[in-house]
C-alpha cells in the first residue's frame, strides 16, 4: 500500500448485528484507503450474502498482507466460530 490510510475495524459479536453493519459499511468504497476487518470471515461472508453483495472476503494474516482488489474485503481472522452458532440468539 502506498500513500493511503489503513483502517482496521472489529466486527463485534459475529452472532449479532456486527457483521451486517460492517458489510454495509465496507461495500461503500473507501477512496485511497485499505480497510481490514478483524473477526470471523464466515460471518462476514454470510452478511454479504444476505445483502446480495458481489463482494468477496479475502483472509489475510497481517495488515501488511492487505491488497486493494476491487470488490474484496480483507479480513484477519481471530478464530473460527462453531458451525452451530445461531445468528440473533443470545447464548450466554
Amino acid at each position: 500500500m502506498s500513500g493511503g490510510t489503513r483502517i482496521a475495524v472489529t466486527m463485534g459479536d459475529p452472532a449479532g448485528i456486527g457483521p451486517e453493519i460492517v458489510a454495509a459499511c465496507m461495500i461503500e468504497p473507501l477512496k485511497d484507503s485499505s480497510a481490514v476487518v478483524i473477526g470471523d470471515a464466515a460471518a462476514l461472508r454470510r452478511a454479504l450474502a444476505e445483502r446480495r453483495s458481489d463482494w468477496a472476503v479475502r483472509v489475510i494474516q497481517s495488515p501488511n498482507d492487505v491488497l486493494t482488489e476491487p470488490l474484496t474485503i480483507n479480513v484477519i481472522e481471530v478464530g473460527q466460530l462453531s458451525a452451530d452458532v445461531v445468528v440473533g440468539n443470545v447464548d450466554a
